[in-house]
C-alpha cells in the first residue's frame, strides 16, 4: 500500500494527490499541519522535512516531480500521464521548468509582505505568459491530460487575481476550464478546513 505524507493546501502535495487519483491508485493518507511536522518526516526527507513524501514499501520518495515520475514508471497504466516518446517527455520536463518561476512567485505572495507583492505578481504573470505562448488552442498542454497539466494546475488555479482569465490569457483560460472540470483536480484543489 502506498502512503503519502502531505499537507492539504500545499500545491506540491496537491500535484501528487491529483496524480494518485487520476491513476486510480489506493493510498493511505498521512496528512499533517506544516507548522507541526512529525519527526518521521524529517527522518524521511532531511533536513527540512519537505512534503510530499511517498512511501512505497521500502522506497521513500520525496519531491512532487520525482514522485510523479516514479509513479508513472512503477505504477503507470494503459493511459500514461507521462508521454512515452522522447519528445513528449522532453516537453513535459520543459513545462515543469516553466512552472518553477510561477511556483516561486506564488510562494512569495503567500509568505511575503505587501512590499513583495508587486514583484511577485509580475513574476507570476511573466511565467504564465510564457506558458500561454506554448499552450494549444484546445486540449491540454501536451494534447492528452498528463503530468504537465498536473504540475501547473495547483499554481495556475490558486489565486483568482492571477488566474489565466483574469490576466487575459485566452488559451490558458480555456485550459484552466478543462482542467478544473476533472474530478481529481476539483477534489484535490478544493478548499477545506485544516
Amino acid at each position: 500500500m502506498l502512503t503519502l505524507w502531505h499537507a492539504w493546501a500545499c500545491p506540491y502535495c496537491q500535484r501528487t494527490r491529483i496524480q494518485l487519483d487520476e491513476m486510480g491508485l489506493a493510498w493511505e493518507s498521512r496528512e499533517m499541519d506544516l507548522a507541526r511536522k512529525p519527526t518521521e518526516v524529517f527522518a524521511m526527507n532531511p533536513p527540512l522535512g519537505g512534503v510530499p513524501i511517498l512511501v512505497d514499501g521500502d522506497a521513500v520518495i520525496p519531491d512532487s516531480l520525482v514522485i510523479a515520475q516514479y509513479l508513472e514508471e512503477r505504477h503507470g497504466g494503459e493511459v500514461p500521464l507521462l508521454p512515452r516518446d522522447a519528445l513528449g517527455r522532453a516537453r513535459t520536463r520543459l513545462l515543469f521548468d516553466r512552472v518553477a518561476p510561477l511556483a516561486a512567485a506564488i510562494g512569495k505572495l503567500a509568505k511575503g509582505g505587501p512590499e513583495a507583492r508587486p514583484e511577485a505578481e509580475r513574476a507570476a504573470r511573466a511565467a504564465l505568459e510564457l506558458v500561454e505562448r506554448e499552450t494549444p488552442q484546445d486540449g491540454y498542454l501536451l494534447g492528452a491530460f498528463g503530468l504537465a497539466d498536473i504540475a501547473l494546475a495547483p499554481f495556475a488555479l490558486r489565486r483568482p487575481e492571477l488566474s489565466p482569465a483574469a490576466l487575459g490569457l485566452p488559451r490558458l483560460a480555456r485550459w484552466a476550464e478543462r482542467v478544473s472540470s476533472r474530478p481529481a483536480v476539483r477534489r484535490n484543489l478544493a478548499a477545506r478546513a485544516p
